[in-house]
Formats: C-alpha cells, sequence, structure tokens
C-alpha cells in the first residue's frame, strides 16, 4: 500500500525573514525544521508558530536558557525544541497530515534602537478615508 505524504512549507526566520523550502515526507517519520538566529542578548527567548492554510500564524511553544514550555494544545510529546547555541531546532515527532502548515521561528529581543510607526489608510472608493490604520 502506498503511504500519505506530509507537505511541510517552512519559512525560516533569522531575524529578518530568508529560506522559504518544502518537503515531501512521509507520515509517522520524525522531522527537525532549523532556525538560526544571532543575537548579543546573553539570555534570548525563542519562539515557533505555525500558520494553517487560511489561517493567522499561531504560538506553538517558546524556548529561554534550558527550559522550552509548549502552548496549550501543543504536545509536548511530538514537538520539542530547545536553544543550541545559534540555532533553536523544532523537533516533530510522528508527522501527521495535520502537520502540514508555514512554520516560523523568531527571537526576542528582535529591534533595538529607535523604531518607527507605519500609518496606512484604506481608501473607499469616493477617495475618502475609510480606515486609517497604525
Amino acid at each position: 500500500t502506498e503511504g500519505l505524504n506530509v507537505i511541510l512549507i517552512i519559512y525560516k526566520v533569522h531575524l529578518v525573514c530568508h529560506h522559504i523550502y518544502s518537503c515531501l515526507i512521509s507520515p509517522l517519520l520524525n522531522f527537525t525544521l532549523d532556525c538560526t538566529f544571532e543575537t548579543t542578548d546573553t539570555n534570548p527567548f525563542l519562539f515557533w508558530y505555525r500558520q494553517e492554510a487560511g489561517d493567522f500564524p499561531k504560538y506553538m511553544l517558546r524556548c529561554y536558557s534550558n527550559k522550552a514550555e509548549n502552548a496549550p494544545g501543543i504536545s509536548e510529546d511530538r514537538f520539542k525544541a530547545a536553544i543550541n547555541g545559534k540555532s533553536v531546532p523544532l523537533k516533530i515527532q510522528k508527522l501527521q497530515l495535520t502537520d502540514s502548515a508555514v512554520y516560523y521561528c523568531a527571537v526576542r529581543p528582535t529591534v533595538t534602537g529607535n523604531t518607527t510607526t507605519l500609518v496606512k489608510n484604506l481608501w473607499r472608493e469616493d477617495n475618502t478615508i475609510l480606515h486609517n490604520i497604525h
């Protein structure tokens, strides 16, 4: 019999976004997504998120020092991560079709110095402002 394939679309973040690739892998296998980072912080927090098709990114887990905490509903048996030098690999055990998603990693702090605010106006067809987004 032929097995199902799980498609993982991985979006890897290195302070700013880069490296997009996809993988076709068989279910029930283990898979590791790597995320490298750079920071001057001696105790950074690393976060993993996943975004399923048609949905927004959802928090999965965070790592700091020698600890990792999974979000409620995220299995600690299947999803594990730990900071290893300048990387924080996400290990997914026993892949399932429901693991198909875009995965993001992020490091905190990510911004130093001055920040700016983006202001975008949404316009109606009659050229009047519909909504101002900050």
